[in-house]
């Protein structure tokens, strides 16, 4: 019945149910990972983005203020070459250069003007992307842009004709070669604009403008969407407006005087654009690509997927059983055979015909009932009695009036509250070791020496073995362990005279724990001392 019991309940390291193999009996195959080179910093490497835009340069400000004359699509043309590459997060940082035509004409009742330069823009912006926000593998990709430029500029004005002649706006709506006054109604002739900037406006002063430098500054903001074409290729399409630090590039300001006099506000241009843009960093796919790529070697892979380790005719792949050792049989898995279904094989097994659905250990041997009784007690145990423990014994001779005092022996002191079981053991050896009262700590006393060089050489021995020793003392002998081959913790005196101090007491351990037993677990044991040691084993002692 237990057998049977044993069967559904029992997971113990003494059984084993299928294919266990003994560690120290058997050989294992590993396949070592290829060799790598050593790791180097990363280098940087510059992939930038490169691109070039299109669109409409617009005026806004003095000329045609509140016109629709400036409109994007009667404006002018101008281009855009940018570098950019990423910054940390979801920023990029862009060099630029933009180049094109600015003008403006105005033509009303009261003031009729006009200008064109050409424009040469260089600077840098930061933009952002809203990777923060948006799916990584998105095909649109808005941003926004902030930057700051440099510009030069050089503006001039249409004031005469081919031949020379000014023009004269009339309030007919015509221009004419003399001024609009009625002496000249008949006189006058009626001529058109060449559209021939001609006329330097700072250089002629037009309109009294003061002297100026030909470059200024200005802020662009932008914003617009890039769409992803494929991993490389993305599509541009943006807008710009770009606020001047001047306000002489249309040749109207606070200081001209007349009809030409401004509001004193800078000037302004809005840049709409569309472009193509060629992406020269990594795209996450490629770079999953990459990684998948393994290092390994074709050789490597060959002795994966061909290779025999083992030399039992099956292939590394295929072998369930890798390792096994020369000479044994295996079967079309490269297992050995196991006659008993034991799960220990038949070289293995000092059981070979085991009793079926039997419990057997690591070498194929069946269990007793006994066995597994014992096994299954210790394996539901909660209160210790069945917990495996040291089978020491201590005797300490307390002092009695026949106790005789030793004249001239040297005996070692030793912090007994410092030992680990192994140092305790090669105290032991030495074969005379006493336990004393050190104040409020236990210390012992090893070995009995007929001189004190002797005694002082054994203290040298035993610190480098790792021991912790005190002084070299003349022994008064208090207490004494009798088994000199046990191992264990150390009974204190002060425990031992809470007994009988005329007698010779053995304290037996009784149990040693990990974890502190339930309460009451040996509530029945008289005197009973309970030690925790170095290797943190609760010991009861009795």
């Amino acid at each position: 019945m237990i057998t049977a019991l044993f069967g559904v309940l029992l997971v113990a390291p003494e059984c084993a149910f299928s294919q266990a193999v003994d560690s120290t009996s058997t050989t294992t195959s590993e396949i070592l990972p290829t060799a790598v080179p050593a790791s180097t910093p990363d280098e940087f490497i510059f992939r930038p983005i490169i691109g070039f835009s299109g669109g409409m340069l617009t005026y806004y400000r003095d000329i045609s203020k509140g016109q629709t004359t400036n409109g994007p699509t009667l404006s002018n043309l101008a281009g855009d070459i940018r570098v950019s590459f990423p910054l940390k997060g979801s920023f990029y940082f862009t060099m630029h250069t933009l180049f094109g035509t600015l003008s403006a004409n105005e033509r009303g009742n009261d003031r009729s003007a006009n200008f064109k330069t050409q424009l040469n823009v260089f600077g840098g912006e930061v933009s952002y992307n809203f990777n923060h926000f948006l799916k990584s593998n998105r095909v649109l990709d808005p941003y926004l842009s902030v930057g700051f430029d440099a510009m030069l500029f050089n503006s001039k004005t249409d004031l005469f004709d081919a031949n020379g002649q000014a023009y004269h706006y009339w309030s007919d709506g015509t221009i004419r070669n003399q001024p609009d006054m009625p002496e000249n109604r008949y006189s006058a002739v009626v001529i058109q604009r060449d559209y021939n900037y001609e006329t330097d406006i700072r250089e002629a002063a037009v309109g009294g403008i003061p002297f100026h430098d030909k470059y200024s500054f200005m802020v662009p903001v932008g914003v617009g969407v890039n769409m992803r074409m494929n991993e490389h290729l993305h599509a541009r399409l943006g807008a710009t407006w770009n606020f001047m630090l001047t306000d002489v590039v249309d040749g109207i300001s606070k200081e001209t005087k007349g009809v030409r006099e401004g509001d004193g506000q800078n000037d302004n241009m809005l840049f709409i654009h569309v472009g193509l843009a060629w992406d020269m960093s990594k795209r996450p796919k490629e770079i999953d690509d990459e990684d998948s790529k393994s290092d390994i070697s074709n050789e490597a892979l060959m002795a994966l997927t061909e290779g025999d380790d083992d030399a039992d005719g099956v292939l590394n792949l295929l072998d369930e059983c890798a390792g096994t050792p020369p000479g044994v049989a295996v079967d079309a898995k490269g297992c050995p055979p196991d006659a008993d279904n034991d799960g220990v094989a038949d070289h293995l097994d000092l059981e070979p015909a085991s009793p079926e659905n039997a419990v057997v250990d690591s070498n194929g041997v069946a269990l007793s009932d006994e066995q597994l009784e014992a096994i299954y007690l210790r394996f539901i145990d909660s209160t210790g009695h069945f917990a495996q423990i040291e089978d020491t014994i201590y005797v300490l001779d307390v002092p009695s009036k026949r106790t005789r005092r030793y004249a001239g022996i040297f005996s070692v002191q030793v912090a007994g509250d410092s030992l680990t079981t192994a140092q305790a053991d090669r105290l032991l050896s030495e074969g005379e070791v006493k336990s004393v009262q050190d104040g409020d700590k236990t210390a012992l006393l090893v070995g009995k020496y007929d001189d004190l060089p002797t005694a002082i050489e054994k203290s040298r021995e035993l610190k480098k073995e790792g021991i912790g020793t005190g002084t070299v003392v003349q022994q008064a002998p208090i207490a004494k362990v009798g088994a000199a081959g046990a191992t264990g913790v150390f009974v204190s005196g002060a425990a031992a005279r809470k007994l009988n101090n005329t007698d010779a007491v053995f304290r037996v351990q009784v149990g040693a724990f990990k974890n502190q037993p339930k309460a009451g677990a040996f509530a029945d044991v008289p005197n009973l001392v309970s030690i925790v040691g170095e290797d943190g084993i609760n010991r009861f002692y009795s």
